[in-house]
């Protein structure tokens, strides 16, 4: 999930850094105070990155949004451990803003768990442990 802000700068900021669900997408965001009236139409989108660059493909194109402040979309196939992120485009009739886009969030089908890890490094042996 994450949160956006139209403003004449806008920011996006995650909630959270990964999800567990492997077919739902949630989002929310604020529109400006006293520009709603402008931005009647909402269209999103989500897109998945490349698993070693920074290259990001549609795997759902726009959509038009009933809400005009949160998206709770299902029936995804989410593979664990890539990352996507959710597109909006805020609209005033036939005319639309730029696009916002989240910062992206990673599928961990289990969270991670709290606590210590130890990692071990014999140069000798050139090995992890």
């Amino acid at each position: 999930m994450f949160t956006c802000c139209f403003q004449s700068v806008t920011y996006c900021s995650n909630d959270t850094d990964y999800q567990s669900s492997t077919n739902t997408i949630s989002a929310h965001w604020t529109l400006p105070h006293g520009k709603e009236h402008f931005m009647q139409d909402i269209f999103w989108a989500v897109e998945e990155r490349a698993a070693l660059v920074e290259f990001w493909t549609v795997i759902q194109d726009f959509q038009h949004l009933k809400s005009r402040n949160h998206l709770h979309a299902a029936s995804f196939f989410l593979v664990p451990g890539r990352q996507y992120r959710v597109i909006l485009k805020p609209c005033a009739g036939q005319f639309c803003f730029r696009p916002v886009y989240s910062n992206g969030f990673t599928v961990i089908p289990h969270p991670p768990k709290s606590g210590k890890l130890d990692v071990v490094l014999d140069s000798s042996e050139q090995v992890v442990q």
